[in-house]
């Protein structure tokens, strides 16, 4: 009731002569208030967009997991504590989701085909449970 109250106060009386296209609602001041509104719409998106260019330019270099890993907990994810190697991850396993992470499925083919010089030795998958 109360916004239904609010509403009626704008309707004019019957009869009642309202001056109309003057001041703020003249042609004139309402295209130049258009113009204006529009060029703030234009100097705020070309700020936003400067400021993505230079968030993008911070990403250009991203970061593997196991380098964010060693930045956040000072130990690389992969070394061995037995033998001091740094193994392979080949595959991440959920407990409910399954396999996260296989790297026989994986698009770069950068990852399965890079391998460091090392002797031939019989390597054991490292896999990784996230429970």
């Amino acid at each position: 009731m109360q916004f239904i109250g609010k509403i009626t106060q704008h309707i004019t009386p019957k009869g009642f002569k309202m001056v109309r296209r003057y001041g703020v609602y003249s042609r004139i001041n309402n295209k130049l208030a258009r113009h204006i509104v529009h060029l703030y719409n234009f100097v705020k998106q070309r700020n936003i967009d400067e400021l993505l260019k230079g968030k993008n330019r911070q990403n250009e270099i991203k970061k593997s997991w196991k380098q964010r890993i060693i930045e956040s907990f000072e130990r690389n994810p992969l070394l061995c504590s037995k033998c001091g190697t740094e193994k392979f991850l080949w595959k991440i396993w959920h407990k409910e989701y399954g396999v996260i992470y296989d790297i026989r499925e994986t698009s770069n083919r950068k990852d399965i085909l890079y391998e460091p010089k090392r002797d031939k030795v019989h390597r054991k998958v490292l896999q990784i449970s996230l429970l």
